[in-house]
């Protein structure tokens, strides 16, 4: 089972992820931040912040975007997407969709004669 936690604040964004089988557990734990509580502009990999400066939007220097933070490498579990200096960020993991029931293979027709 492995479970991904995601918390983020104007300063910091953490991503924990924890592992668990019946004979081990692992957790590993990213945090990114900046070092006045606000997004700066070329500040920790940052080349764009939001309006009101609480997280980036956009990372340089090809590091990933995950959670208004800029990581340089995507979290366990995440998918890397983007190349280049720019533009990279990590998608969440996906969750497999709910078990459908089986379609019917029968058909039926009905027909009326007038």
């Amino acid at each position: 089972t492995t479970t991904t936690t995601t918390t983020t604040t104007a300063a910091t964004t953490t991503i924990t992820t924890t592992t668990e089988s019946e004979s081990t557990s692992t957790s590993t734990t990213t945090t990114t931040s900046s070092t006045t509580g606000l997004c700066k502009k070329n500040v920790n990999h940052c080349f764009n912040c939001s309006e009101d400066s609480s997280i980036c939007l956009k990372c340089r220097d090809a590091y990933f975007l995950v959670n208004g933070g800029c990581l340089e490498t995507c979290p366990p579990g995440y998918i890397p997407a983007g190349a280049g200096n720019f533009n990279r960020y990590c998608n969440p993991p996906t969750t497999s969709p709910a078990t459908l029931p089986p379609r019917s293979t029968t058909s039926s027709s009905t027909s009326s004669t007038s």
